[in-house]
């Protein structure tokens, strides 16, 4: 093979590569944008208020089988009161957002649109870096030192200082 086909090869290579690092930023970009239209959240990475919770706590806690059954109706009532007070807080946000969009110049929702897509982002990020650790200690059997989180970037005026779950 001469030298100037090894390069294009490695060329076309490249190329491929690159094309795909591109149509996956576009594609992540395309799915927060869908995400942000339809006001629909990720998945929460949270520890869920069911089943296996109480089996994480009878796991660690070394319950008795009394005790799990004194458990079990309390996390399942609590966890119904978590789901309605998750959709009153999105409903309170999302008139919240669109009570801020009247005051804003078109400018300016624009740029608070690229703030939102910022900040999912990077709760997107850590939550990976969450859900990679979780896998991690989960392989080893061990329980490293959680990752580093970074500094809370400051909200912008007039929204929220939580992330969309």
């Amino acid at each position: 093979m001469s030298m100037g086909r090894i390069i294009l090869v490695s060329l076309v290579f490249v190329a491929i590569f690159a094309t795909g690092v591109i149509t996956g930023a576009f594609v992540m970009l395309s799915v927060v944008k869908h995400r942000a239209q339809k006001n629909t959240p990720p998945p929460a990475i949270a520890v869920p208020f069911n089943p296996q919770m109480l089996r994480r706590f009878a796991e660690q806690l070394d319950l008795t089988r009394e005790q799990r059954e004194q458990l079990r109706p309390i996390i399942m009532q609590y966890a119904e009161e978590f789901r309605v007070l998750r959709r009153e807080n999105d409903s309170a946000i999302q008139r919240m957002g669109e009570d801020v969009d009247k005051v804003l110049t078109p400018d300016q929702r624009v740029k608070l649109e690229k703030l939102k897509d910022e900040q999912r982002i990077r709760v997107l990020e850590q939550r990976e870096k969450v859900r990679r650790f979780l896998l991690d200690r989960n392989r080893n059997g061990e329980q490293p030192a959680p990752p580093p989180s970074p500094p809370p970037a400051p909200a912008p005026a007039g929204t929220s200082t939580q992330p969309a779950y």
